[in-house]
């Protein structure tokens, strides 16, 4: 089994209460959303300083108090992060701004956080039965949460398709051999 295909079985979103509660410079918030991406291997899952102050221009990010950033500013800024790869970046503003009529930031990345770790473990779990089949994720979500079930799930169907296609296909990304083990 491959490299990428170990890192991405071994991605894992952190809950709220893992998050760095110190204050960070925004070089800092990218070098942590960058390192909890890297398992990913796609270029187009990255942040940079410049992406940072873009969103604070754009309101995507509350407002920040002095030259750092809070808990609050990184975890809108992973989310961001995830939701650029599956939608426009305009499209990205409204959701939130939808999203923050429901509940307050530390659920909606919970949840988000939540729907994205299930969604890969019954991903890999399907794909430890070694039967030749995938199961597609089942996850029952109610109203308030199902756009963060939906873009959860369309992530991680994006990461898989984009493992198969860097590495050459089902087979040669060993997504068929009897080697897999189940992620608890």
């Amino acid at each position: 089994m491959n490299v990428m295909f170990t890192e991405l079985k071994e991605f894992v979103l952190p809950k709220w209460e893992e998050l760095p509660l110190k204050r960070m410079y925004g070089e800092e918030i990218c070098t942590f959303v960058n390192q909890l991406m890297a398992p990913l291997h796609n270029e187009k899952i990255h942040l940079t300083p410049t992406m940072i102050q873009n969103y604070l221009k754009w309101n995507l990010l509350p407002p920040i108090k002095g030259r750092k950033y809070e808990r609050e500013h990184l975890a809108w800024c992973i989310c961001i992060t995830l939701y650029k790869r599956i939608l426009p970046i305009k499209d990205v503003a409204k959701g939130i701004t939808l999203q923050q009529n429901f509940m307050n930031v530390a659920e909606a990345y919970d949840c988000l956080a939540e729907f994205i770790n299930q969604g890969f473990r019954t991903m890999f779990n399907s794909l430890a039965n070694n039967d030749g089949q995938i199961v597609l994720p089942n996850l029952p979500a109610n109203v308030q949460y199902v756009s963060l079930a939906l873009s959860a799930q369309t992530f991680v169907f994006q990461c898989f398709l984009d493992y198969i296609v860097q590495s050459g296909g089902v087979e040669a990304g060993g997504l068929l051999t009897s080697t897999l083990a189940k992620v608890e």
